[in-house]
């Protein structure tokens, strides 16, 4: 009797189970349909580059899905790093390219730049490829004025980033990258936030307004050539200070 119930369990699962397939395939085939990206490499290491050196390389991804990849957009990381699609639309098995270009110029010690592809895979939408390397230390001469640092591409970084901001955003977004390189491990370009707080306010507000002679501290006042006026480096000493 316990063996027959059991038996008529297991038939009545498997006809249910049947029941289901034929009446919804729609929900099974959907739980397997869509596109998929998939990278031959997602990072890539440029090794040792002597400063100054533009290199580049190709990430290649193929659509293993069996619906079109669409990719929306892609950002990089920093304004040093560029990426070329070969094609936003990828049909199902068809391969793409990504071209990744790095400019060391202004750059040194270790590096590490993260490129973000927003696509309309529905699991992970935002896929993320890396390049790296290491720039040999230099006194970093592209600093030591503001004829490189705000012009070309070198605004991207230190000029653009910062319009419109105040305090800690500005500071986040024109000081850290190189007053914070050292609290990462790296080498040492330029002193902390917290290094910093020692010094009275007037030396603060000067050496952000006129720069620092023989330093990698530009002179960040719009009277030199510089992105600031008057009241963003107020905010800036405001920061630095706790205030």
């Amino acid at each position: 009797m316990i063996l027959t119930f059991r038996r008529s369990c297991k038939i009545a699962g498997g006809l249910g189970a049947l029941f289901i397939l034929m009446c919804c395939p729609r929900v099974y085939a959907q739980a397997f349909s869509g596109p998929d990206m998939v990278f031959e490499e997602s990072k890539h290491d440029f090794g040792f580059l002597t400063q100054g050196k533009k290199v580049e390389h190709v990430f290649r991804f193929k659509n293993n899905g069996d619906v079109h990849l669409i990719i929306d957009d892609i950002k990089t990381s920093c304004g040093c790093t560029a990426a070329v699609l070969s094609d936003k639309t990828i049909a199902p098995g068809s391969e793409g390219e990504i071209l990744v270009r790095f400019d060391s110029r202004g750059k040194f010690g270790r590096f590490v730049k993260k490129i973000y592809i927003m696509t309309n895979v529905q699991d992970q939408p935002i896929r993320e490829i890396a390049v790296s390397g290491e720039v040999a230390a230099s006194p970093h001469p592209e600093m030591t004025g503001t004829i490189s640092l705000f012009q070309g591409d070198c605004r991207t970084c230190h000029v653009e980033r910062g319009v419109g901001q105040r305090g800690e955003a500005l500071y986040q977004a024109d000081c850290a990258m190189c007053h914070e390189h050292h609290l990462k491990g790296e080498i040492f370009i330029a002193p902390s936030k917290t290094e910093m707080q020692g010094h009275e306010r007037e030396y603060l507000f000067n050496s952000i307004m006129n720069g620092i002679e023989n330093k990698s501290m530009p002179a960040f006042h719009r009277d030199h050539g510089g992105p600031l006026g008057d009241i963003q480096i107020q905010t800036l000493v405001d920061f630095i200070k706790g205030n």
